[in-house]
């Protein structure tokens, strides 16, 4: 188990330290900021989707702000769904959503 900043595990991984195939879980914590240029968004970019679909760890992704101030889903879970990811809600009578395939 390592536990790091988004950034620290982006550097990791760039200077091949850790390589994405030998991670088996990657667990995300304020995934709502995986987007641009944000170290999330690049570690999906430049690592999980350069590595073999057999060989990527599964991504778990947790945020307490799926939704806006305007009651609107965020932007970042419309660009998850590029990820083939389910959106699960812990509210009450929030249904799942399912992205991708």
């Amino acid at each position: 188990v390592l536990v790091m900043t988004a950034q620290i595990l982006l550097n990791i991984l760039r200077h091949s330290i850790v390589r994405m195939e030998a991670i088996h879980l990657l667990i995300l914590d304020e995934c709502h900021h995986a987007v641009k240029k944000h170290p999330y968004s690049l570690v999906m970019s430049e690592f999980y989707h350069t590595t073999p679909k057999e060989k990527r760890p599964a991504v778990f992704g947790m945020t307490a702000s799926p939704v806006n101030l305007k009651g609107m889903i965020s932007y970042s879970f419309h660009a998850w769904a590029n990820f083939h990811c389910s959106l699960r809600s812990a509210a009450a009578g929030q249904s799942r959503s399912s992205y991708g395939a």
